[in-house]
């Protein structure tokens, strides 16, 4: 067992497009498993859209997370997102998702070259990357951004709920081996 606690940062994308019931589904249990470790966690949910960019809890113990709500709606400023999080100084053992559906159409502060040292400096930081999309062109967006071929995940629309139960599987591997 970990003495050293982990920290999931867990970027939602809450976009119009985005498949509302797959998602809260696959993201409670995502929730539900990591709360049946016994380890040290804390977790960050950020959801955003166009119109909001909203932190429901921020470092939060996994044990007091409480069901997602969400409610689909805007476009999809993603870079910015990302950028805020990454922004955000952090220590210990740190796991960076991000969820989406599409690529970015909308932000205003970072690009894909900003987002791109961004995810460098944090993976020179010890920080656990991992990217969920699904779209035509996701992956070639992650990579875009910074993020490597191992730290990707794609998944067909429908298939979110799949994809999160990967996502579950390594941050459990993650908790427990570092």
């Amino acid at each position: 067992m970990q003495n050293t606690p982990t920290f999931i940062d867990f970027v939602l994308d809450e976009t119009g497009s985005m498949n509302k019931q797959p998602t809260i589904n696959g993201f409670n249990d995502f929730i539900k498993e990591q709360k049946e470790l016994p380890d040290e966690c804390y977790m960050t949910l950020t959801k955003f859209n166009s119109g909001s960019v909203s932190t429901p809890y921020n470092n939060l113990s996994i044990g007091s997370v409480p069901p997602l709500t969400f409610v689909p709606n805007g476009m999809t400023n993603l870079y910015d997102v990302i950028g805020q999080r990454l922004s955000i100084p952090s220590s210990g053992k740190r796991m960076f998702v991000v969820l989406t559906d599409g690529a970015d159409n909308s932000s205003k502060e970072f690009n894909m070259g900003s987002i791109k040292i961004l995810v460098s400096n944090a993976r020179e930081h010890g920080v656990k990357l991992m990217y969920l999309g699904s779209d035509t062109q996701a992956k070639n967006t992650a990579i875009g951004m910074g993020f490597q071929e191992d730290e990707i995940v794609i998944f067909q629309e429908g298939e979110v709920y799949a994809a999160l139960n990967t996502v579950s599987v390594a941050t459990k591997a993650y908790r427990t081996t570092g």
